[in-house]
């Protein structure tokens, strides 16, 4: 039970970067640092649930990436 917070957050951290990739911004680098505690806190509290969401955000980002940035832009 203790988890299930943190679970949720990383979960709504891996949609929010789906939307909008974080920019290097305050607020985008705030958000990736909080994604980082999130999922590092999760390693205590539960560790199954630690690979899962460690692909979950990571997934997030790569695709979030692939939606903002052209093809040709990532191999250069």
């Amino acid at each position: 039970m203790i988890a299930l917070p943190l679970t949720l957050l990383a979960l709504a951290l891996a949609i929010s970067w789906l939307k909008k990739i974080p920019q290097w911004t305050s607020s985008g680098i705030g958000s990736l640092v909080l994604g980082g505690l999130v999922v590092g806190a999760l390693r205590g509290t539960n560790t199954a649930d630690y690979p899962t969401y460690l692909v979950i955000c990571g997934v997030a980002l790569f695709m979030g990436t692939l939606a903002v940035e052209p093809a040709g832009s990532l191999s250069a």
